[in-house]
């Protein structure tokens, strides 16, 4: 079905990607391209812009001339999506929680800023405060950082030549640091979640400086890697929630 655009309020590319998300919807097996041209009423060159941009996302998979939504899509469409997300991840927070008895958070890219979703705090009489009521400048932090290098459209838009050199280093390792920027008593360290797709959380450890170490931070990091792939390989029963 087309939607009527001609009201020059609207936005007729976002307009075209919702009708292709809508055919998606009703046919869970998938769509072609050309399928999804004559549902549309658009050209095929719309057809692949908008698919490839979903693609990107994670939203979408084009796969043997097909294009089907993805778990990450129903993930993201969720009613309350923080809650799926707190609940997928908190046993992977427990374990990293477990071995490095540091901060450990995961958020998500919200506009412009990163929101923290949850947290486990450490077992110390000095800690870094978690701050899941801010709204934190995503350029400012390792988790924001991180969740930028993997957004085209948000890399494309950085014009400070050592911010980006810092991004792109960022998308090459998928590691971000925040050496005291946002907070000047703490340093934090970001991985990617369960993927690495623009729509998922990303998990981070902060210290307070007098505790960090190099050390330290190469235990956390290889932390959360070993608790991402054990999540991947044997989701626990609130992990696997959808």
């Amino acid at each position: 079905m087309r939607t009527n655009t001609q009201d020059k309020t609207v936005s007729s590319s976002l307009v075209k990607a919702l009708d292709l998300i809508t055919s998606l919807v009703a046919h869970p097996g998938g769509l072609s391209y050309l399928q999804l041209s004559e549902q549309g009423n658009m050209p095929r060159t719309t057809v692949r812009r908008i698919v490839q941009t979903l693609v990107g996302y994670g939203l979408v998979i084009h796969e043997q001339g097909v294009v089907k939504l993805t778990e990450n899509f129903h993930s993201w469409a969720a009613p309350d999506w923080n809650s799926l997300m707190k609940r997928r991840y908190r046993p992977v927070l427990e374990r990293v929680a477990k071995e490095v008895n540091e901060l450990v958070l995961v958020g998500a890219m919200s506009g412009d800023s990163v929101e923290h979703i949850d947290f486990v705090e450490a077992d110390h009489l000095v800690q870094v405060a978690p701050a899941l009521t801010w709204r934190l400048d995503a350029r400012q932090t390792a988790m924001g950082k991180l969740c930028i290098s993997r957004r085209r459209d948000l890399m494309s838009s950085i014009t400070d030549p050592e911010l980006k050199a810092n991004l792109e280093r960022i998308k090459r390792t998928g590691i971000s640091w925040n050496r005291g920027v946002s907070d000047p008593g703490a340093i934090s360290v970001a991985v990617s979640g369960l993927t690495t797709k623009p729509t998922e959380p990303v998990i981070a450890v902060a210290w307070p400086k007098q505790r960090f170490t190099e050390e330290a931070a190469e235990r956390a990091i290889a932390a959360i890697q070993r608790a991402v792939a054990a999540e991947l390989e044997n989701p626990t029963i609130m992990g696997g929630l959808q």
